[in-house]
């Protein structure tokens, strides 16, 4: 599995995306620092469900975009998510 962190618009918001090859899926989380309670961090986890896969990095781009600044997903880290799923 591959997980990247990426840019944030804000110190709360936590945004990782990656590649799960035994889902074959590409991944978005978001975890709101914010909140005290570790278990109730993750706010955001696109990506999960084995029978709904992502594999369009753009649909990735389209889940984090309200938590990141442009270009939402930064290119070295798409170079490694399309290797990933390659």
């Amino acid at each position: 599995m591959s997980r990247y962190e990426i840019p944030s618009i804000a110190e709360r918001w936590e945004v990782i995306v990656g590649w799960d090859p035994p889902l074959n899926t590409f991944f978005a989380q978001v975890y709101d620092r914010s909140i005290e309670d570790e278990d109730t961090q993750l706010i955001v986890w696109e990506g999960l469900d084995p029978r709904h896969p992502i594999h369009d990095i753009e649909r990735v781009r389209r889940i984090v975009y309200p938590y990141t600044p442009q270009p939402h997903i930064p290119y070295d880290v798409e170079v490694m998510l399309t290797r990933d799923y390659d």
